[in-house]
């Protein structure tokens, strides 16, 4: 297994990507908001805790294209300017998650990435517990026009995901159908500790329901 990449060199990148991103999109969306929601139609208001969108960075977006849409039967919609496209995945119509284009770094056995985000009620807040509870912000909470507020952090392990205060409320909290997100699965080096970390930044509740084998 290859050592993972610096929290440093993928914080770079990452902020790099998003950056260049927002210009692009600002640039070729005068009226148009850059950045899709992450809900249309019904929504309904955040509920802290609840896993509600997904970004995939990957460094072939019509090869993922060709495999989720294969898989999953996703489609795929192209926002933004022709030099920094953003892609809007749907499944049956309805927004799920987005892609973006972005090289790896070199050595990296990895050439693409899911990032999921959590919904919570206040960025900065809740950014400013992940530090408490010893995890890190790799990317400081940041206004996404037509998105809401993002923030990128990670675990005291270094497991990586987002923080999302949406502006227009988030997906109805439903039976997912098939395509649509159903679970998010956490691998620990310490279960309890994994458990403290989710407790203080997130306030889930952690039951024990048997041992792995």
């Amino acid at each position: 297994m290859k050592p993972a990449r610096s929290s440093a060199s993928y914080t770079s990148i990452l902020c790099l990507l998003l950056a260049t991103i927002t210009l692009g999109m600002l640039a070729g969306c005068a009226t148009t908001p850059p950045w899709p929601a992450i809900a249309e139609g019904e929504t309904t208001k955040s509920v802290p805790g609840r896993w509600v969108w997904a970004e995939l960075f990957t460094t072939d977006v019509e090869q993922a294209k060709a495999f989720y849409g294969d898989v999953f039967g996703w489609q795929f919609e192209t926002r933004g300017s022709r030099e920094k496209p953003y892609t809007l995945i749907r499944n049956q119509g309805i927004p799920v998650a987005g892609m973006v284009r972005h090289p790896a770094a070199e050595g990296d056995a990895l050439q693409s990435r899911w990032v999921g985000l959590i919904s919570v009620d206040d960025v900065d807040s809740r950014a400013a517990r992940v530090r408490e509870a010893g995890g890190s912000v790799l990317l400081d909470p940041v206004k996404l026009r037509g998105r809401g507020t993002v923030a990128l952090v990670a675990d005291a392990e270094g497991a990586r995901f987002g923080l999302i205060a949406s502006d227009s409320g988030d997906p109805p909290d439903v039976m997912p159908e098939s395509g649509n997100w159903l679970w998010h699965e956490l691998w620990a080096g310490s279960a309890d500790s994994a458990a403290d970390f989710y407790r203080q930044t997130v306030g889930y509740s952690v039951k024990p329901t048997g041992r792995a084998r």
